[in-house]
């Protein structure tokens, strides 16, 4: 719960209370920087393997055949044509940001391997090189049939979430299997406050929307009965131990992080007291880190 707005401010009283708070977002810092790069690098080799599998490794044929989601956007009212112009601007800009990350890292041996022997670079060597965001957008604007592909791949959608995802899009087919899409700015907005030493522990860095069939779907995926918000942490750790889960990483090692973070939530909630962790954290955030279990 962000608590840099007037109402919703802490009761600091003494340093003291300022040292604990900077190491609670130090320690939760330090929680979720392996755990946003084991996603990222998981997630860019999945949309490999998918690429790959039906012969799309260079830029040239991705941007042809692949970034084209566009088209799925019938544009029969003016909100749907601006949708699709923005789609295809989109495009263009992402064409020019992978472009650019291959031209900043020619003299690295990973893109010079295939200069100095005067043959494209493949979409694997290129990922190595953009950020979580512009994998994002580069996600987002890939056509139905490939988001449908990684989304089943990675198992993160099922008969009910595509019934709901049927209601929230009104016949937009466009808005179909985006719910990775919405997961990786979300998860994108976490990850550059990490990598850039930001406050996270009261999500104040969040700036990625998430649709109300985004938010029941982790709620209804953990049974959980507490509304999933992100506006607290235990938000975003309930989104990274779900594609942990789903990309095959052992439980254990994720129960392991489930009691680290309730660990340092107990240490804020001992040194800060209920008031000041219930405006930091929640008053469900204990309720919803104990219900994050894996018979999902």
């Amino acid at each position: 719960m962000r608590t840099d707005s007037p109402h919703n401010s802490l009761n600091i009283k003494r340093f003291s209370q300022i040292r604990n708070i900077y190491n609670v977002n130090d320690q939760l810092k330090l929680l979720f920087y392996p755990i946003i790069m084991q996603l990222e690098t998981a997630l860019k080799s999945r949309i490999i393997d998918i690429l790959a599998s039906n012969h799309h490794c260079y830029l040239h044929d991705i941007f042809a055949n692949c970034l084209n989601g566009y088209k799925d956007i019938i544009p029969h009212n003016s909100k749907l044509r601006r949708k699709r112009r923005d789609r295809i601007k989109n495009k263009y800009r992402i064409e020019g940001k992978l472009y650019n990350a291959m031209s900043r890292n020619i003299g690295n041996d990973t893109i010079n391997y295939y200069v100095k022997r005067n043959q494209e670079v493949p979409i694997w060597a290129i990922f190595e090189f953009i950020t979580l965001g512009t994998f994002g957008y580069f996600v987002d604007l890939l056509n139905l049939d490939i988001r449908k592909k990684l989304e089943e791949s990675i198992g993160i959608i099922d008969n009910q979430d595509l019934k709901m995802m049927d209601n929230y899009s009104h016949d937009d087919t466009y808005k179909k299997y985006t719910f990775i899409c919405t997961h990786l700015f979300l998860l994108n907005d976490l990850r550059d406050a990490v990598a850039h030493n930001k406050i996270i522990f009261d999500c104040r860095f969040r700036s990625a929307n998430s649709s109300e069939a985004v938010k029941y779907q982790l709620r209804r995926k953990f049974h959980m009965k507490q509304p999933v918000t992100f506006n607290s942490i235990v938000d975003y750790f309930t989104l990274t131990s779900f594609y942990q889960y789903k990309l095959g990483i052992n439980v254990k090692y994720i129960y392991a992080e489930q009691h680290q973070l309730h660990d340092i939530l107990l240490s804020f909630l001992n040194h800060e007291g209920e008031s000041n962790f219930d405006k930091a954290f929640g008053q469900d955030a204990f309720k919803k880190l104990h219900q994050i279990n894996f018979k999902i």
